[in-house]
């Protein structure tokens, strides 16, 4: 069953594939670090799609700086973080599907 989740939602745990829509900014905010970390723990497919042309993939440093962030800001568990960089690695071992809905077609 397709679920669309708002901010406030909880990744449910019979959650088997999550599309993750990939914006800038997208791992900024804490609902989607939450559902990822989720996806995670589940081993959710996850397929990726992208929808801005400027979309910046992730790069080792920006792992890094991702797993030290994640670390504080669940208290220390390093866990967590280990789980949601590994999670976000594997979003992007698919080839994304590019989406601009803003694009005029030829």
């Amino acid at each position: 069953v397709l679920q669309i989740l708002q901010p406030t939602s909880v990744l449910p745990a019979t959650a088997r594939q999550v599309v993750v829509v990939c914006t800038n900014g997208l791992f900024e905010r804490l609902s989607v670090v939450e559902v990822l970390i989720a996806a995670g723990e589940v081993q959710a497919d996850l397929i990726p799609i992208v929808s801005e042309s400027t979309f910046r993939f992730p790069t080792p440093a920006f792992y890094t700086e991702l797993r030290e962030v994640i670390t504080k800001a669940t208290g220390g568990s390093e866990l967590k973080a280990e789980v949601l960089v590994r999670t976000v690695q594997g979003l992007f071992t698919e080839i994304a599907i590019e989406v601009n809905p803003q694009d005029q077609e030829v």
